[in-house]
């Protein structure tokens, strides 16, 4: 699977907004969608670094309402903590099915204006720690060994010591420990296999 920066539609698989930022997309989900190798194309067409909730469920909704392409929306716990993340979508779509919930991914079946795809929330970090640093400080420590806290810093030095990025990482540790920490994405992205082309 390939993860594009683009601004265009053509033959793709679907759509993947982030809510947080490009850190997310290039060390985080990038990595990921090479190592599923499937040989489909997901866009990442958002130009702003990041969106927050609304603005992601917006870019979300114009991007189903103009190609009915699956689309991912990537974010972390804190921007979704204090707002009922259904009335956000209610004010987006016409229609919105729940298909699965669980802690950590939303996966729906939404309509705007004729068009209907399936949108996937995937909702990064936990209640105490409600951002993707919580995930990465334990894929760390499954796969190093080492217990972190869950901040950046400690995390870039972290690697930094192990001469790593957190790419390189995601790259050689396998996709069932990365199913561990990071399983809302990949199941996010894998759903993508379904889809047409």
């Amino acid at each position: 699977m390939k993860l594009v920066m683009a601004q265009v539609a053509g033959d793709v698989a679907g759509f993947i907004i982030f809510g947080n930022g490009k850190y997310d997309k290039e060390r985080i989900v990038a990595p990921i969608a090479e190592k599923l190798d499937n040989h489909k194309t997901i866009l990442a067409p958002q130009k702003a670094p990041a969106l927050g909730l609304r603005r992601a469920i917006e870019t979300a909704a114009e991007l189903i309402g103009r190609f009915a392409k699956d689309t991912i929306i990537i974010i972390d716990r804190e921007h979704i903590e204090s707002r009922d993340i259904h009335e956000v979508l209610k004010e987006y779509f016409s229609e919105v099915k729940i298909l699965a919930q669980s802690e950590n991914l939303l996966q729906l079946q939404v309509t705007r204006g004729p068009k209907t795809a399936k949108l996937h929330i995937a909702i990064m970090g936990n209640r105490q720690i409600p951002k993707i640093e919580a995930n990465i400080a334990t894929l760390i420590g499954q796969a190093l060994n080492t217990n972190i806290p869950p901040e950046k810093n400690a995390i870039r030095r972290t690697l930094r010591e192990q001469g790593l990025r957190i790419q390189d990482l995601i790259r050689t540790t396998s996709i069932s420990k990365l199913e561990e920490t990071l399983g809302n994405i990949i199941a996010a992205l894998k759903s993508l296999d379904n889809a047409t082309p």
